[in-house]
């Protein structure tokens, strides 16, 4: 089914896009919200003014979080999360939990489009985030993605391969004493096996 969008609808379109989509998605979503008309040809002649106002709408929320993006820049933000191993966190830190997190530490709505995530977040560790709100301000979040069952401590590192193995090999080999005892042991054997030797070629 095509629509017309009306309004931005984030991961799909900007108002006044015509945009195919799921029959019971356009119906039970997007045209009771007001975020879509069916694509008539009243609709479509109307596409350059919808797109117009939707632009206008654009700039004044842009103008709206401006100064919210520019009071974010350089601060902190932890997000405890549970974890599995190799420091990997069960799930993902992504733009919506960002943006609930923002709004709970900071008391600040962000839409999450103006966090550039380029992906989910799969690991413990320190991240910078881009917040930006068009070209008019732009900022730096601090993040901490930090084990929520020790939330102070920092977050472990993964051992590079090559440390893994040398710890392997390390592993497999016997402490310096045994490995003496036994050398020793088969320098027994071989003095023990040179003196049968001897005898036998005595007694030939």
């Amino acid at each position: 089914m095509q629509v017309i969008l009306l309004d931005d609808v984030l991961g799909l379109g900007d108002a006044g896009d015509l945009v195919k989509v799921k029959t019971g998605y356009a119906r039970n979503y997007l045209i009771p919200q007001g975020l879509a008309q069916h694509a008539t040809k009243d609709g479509l002649n109307r596409i350059e003014a919808i797109r117009r106002a939707g632009e206008e709408r654009r700039r004044k929320l842009i103008h709206e979080v401006k100064d919210k993006v520019e009071a974010l820049d350089g601060k902190k933000l932890t997000v405890p999360m549970k974890v599995g191993s190799e420091a990997k966190i069960f799930g993902a830190v992504t733009t919506l939990l960002l943006q609930e997190k923002i709004l709970e530490e900071f008391e600040m709505e962000v839409d999450r489009r103006y966090i550039m995530l380029e992906a989910p977040i799969k690991y413990l560790g320190t991240y910078d985030i881009t917040l930006k709100a068009g070209a008019e301000a732009s900022a730096v979040l601090k993040l901490h993605v930090v084990d929520e069952s020790q939330p102070e401590a920092p977050a472990p590192k993964a051992k590079p391969k090559a440390e893994k193995v040398a710890a392997a090999v390390e592993a497999s080999e016997p402490p310096a004493e045994e490995a003496a005892a036994v050398e020793e042991q088969e320098g027994e054997r071989e003095e023990l096996a040179s003196e049968i030797e001897e005898k036998l070629q005595d007694q030939g």
